[in-house]
């Protein structure tokens, strides 16, 4: 499986991004919310809300260090700030791609992809499900400034 490791912080009074370890976000998987914040897992092939950015070049040091002890596990780092979580229309429509089928006789898999056209009309919000946006009221009032995540085979 795929895991996400996600890390909120602030900007201080002088611009200094620092962690805030009581914001926990986006703890559990969801393939679904992977694929749309980083193309990662993306059986959806629903379009991602930003390509990979890399770890921010001004990451609080609490969070570096995390990332440096993953020994070379961590992959597709990114982060985006609040303003943009909020700026989309979470209300426009997509398609999951997603589907169970036979890859095998007596294998099953959750990992294929229907053609255009053969998935399941949906708005993006029932996509990524209430949790996602518990956690974006959770970072609003702790007043989040953004999100830094990274992913784990």
């Amino acid at each position: 499986g795929c895991d996400i490791h996600a890390f909120c912080e602030r900007s201080d009074s002088d611009g200094k991004w620092e962690y805030l370890p009581s914001v926990q976000v986006f703890d559990c998987r969801s393939y679904a919310l992977f694929g749309w914040l980083a193309d990662v897992r993306n059986y959806s092939d629903i379009e991602p809300v930003a390509a990979p950015r890399g770890l921010p070049e001004d990451v609080s040091s609490s969070i570096k260090a995390e990332y440096g002890e993953e020994d070379g596990e961590a992959h597709s780092a990114s982060w985006l700030t609040l303003e943009e979580l909020l700026a989309v229309d979470y209300d426009r429509v997509v398609e999951d791609r997603r589907y169970i089928g036979r890859v095998a006789e007596g294998y099953l898999s959750g990992a294929l992809t229907a053609e255009p056209g053969k998935g399941t009309e949906m708005s993006l919000r029932q996509f990524l499900g209430e949790r996602y946006f518990f956690d974006l009221a959770a970072m609003q009032r702790a007043g989040v400034g953004r999100v830094v995540f990274w992913f784990d085979n």
